[in-house]
């Protein structure tokens, strides 16, 4: 992803939204759309056949259905443009295939099926959606809101009350 054309955007780690412990891969915009595209590092056989991905030869719908709710998650941050939901898998030999409505690629071909894809988005509509998404979409590391160009950065769930400790149980002292 790093090395994609300079009119593509890539987000890294980001919160998966309204999801409290989920987080999303990345989320790459540009010509050709938004993507959320999930890393999967999977051994054996990685092969889409009829609409169906098999690892092995067994079927892995769980893993397409959610990216593809993941991409539903991004779709409702941005709201103007459907995201695309993308299976990437780490290896060296390329992978490519839709599972449904599910991108399926590697390492070894992700920028090639990302920048092949027809342009849907213009430059303004890109420079438009992308401040939607930086503000919609938070690291998952740190939990507050990325920095936009001039706006400072915040918590977006506010400033957090000072708890007391508590303590579950009797106070033990030295060794036993």
């Amino acid at each position: 992803l790093a090395l994609l054309p300079p009119e593509w955007t890539v987000l890294h780690d980001v919160r998966w939204p309204g999801r409290r412990r989920a987080n999303i891969d990345h989320v790459v915009i540009g010509p050709g759309g938004v993507f959320v595209i999930a890393s999967l590092h999977w051994s054996g056989t990685v092969a889409v056949a009829g609409d169906v991905l098999r690892q092995n030869g067994r079927s892995r719908e769980k893993e397409v259905a959610s990216i593809a709710d993941a991409a539903l998650a991004v779709t409702g941050v941005i709201g103007q443009v459907p995201a695309t939901p993308v299976l990437c898998f780490v290896r060296d030999e390329p992978v490519a295939g839709w599972a449904r409505d599910v991108m399926v690629c590697s390492t070894a071909n992700v920028n090639e099926m990302l920048t092949s894809r027809p342009p849907v988005l213009h430059a303004a509509t890109i420079d438009r959606l992308l401040p939607v998404l930086t503000r919609g979409l938070f690291p998952a590391a740190v939990g507050v809101a990325p920095p936009v160009q001039g706006a400072p950065v915040r918590d977006p769930w506010g400033p957090r009350p000072s708890r007391p400790r508590t303590r579950l149980g009797p106070r033990r002292r030295g060794p036993r």
